[in-house]
């Protein structure tokens, strides 16, 4: 019996881990979306925006305090939208604010 990538990559495991640091219910969406792949170009996409959310939290920590420092966004405590969202396709439709 071969083993899949994602049974190598222990990936039920990894994705358990990378749950706990994940507290919006779109982040957990995305997570459960998110899987192990051998497209070269879209793994590469994806390390490029790791590698520019690495540096804007390494940025914010060392320039902390700063009036330049970048403002440390947090998602956790944004709704969901998707429901908004769905609404606001309907042609006509309107958002309360």
């Amino acid at each position: 019996m071969q083993a899949s990538s994602a049974e190598l990559l222990q990936w039920e495991d990894l994705r358990a881990l990378l749950a706990r640091y994940v507290h919006s219910p779109l982040g957990h969406a995305e997570l459960a979306a998110t899987a192990p792949s051998a497209d070269r170009a879209a793994i590469e996409n994806r390390l490029a925006e790791v590698a520019e959310a690495v540096a804007y939290v390494s940025a914010s920590q060392k320039q902390s305090g700063t009036r330049s420092a970048p403002t440390r966004i947090r998602f956790d405590s944004i709704g969901d939208p998707r429901e908004s969202l769905a609404a606001i396709r309907i042609e006509g439709a309107v958002l309360d604010g």
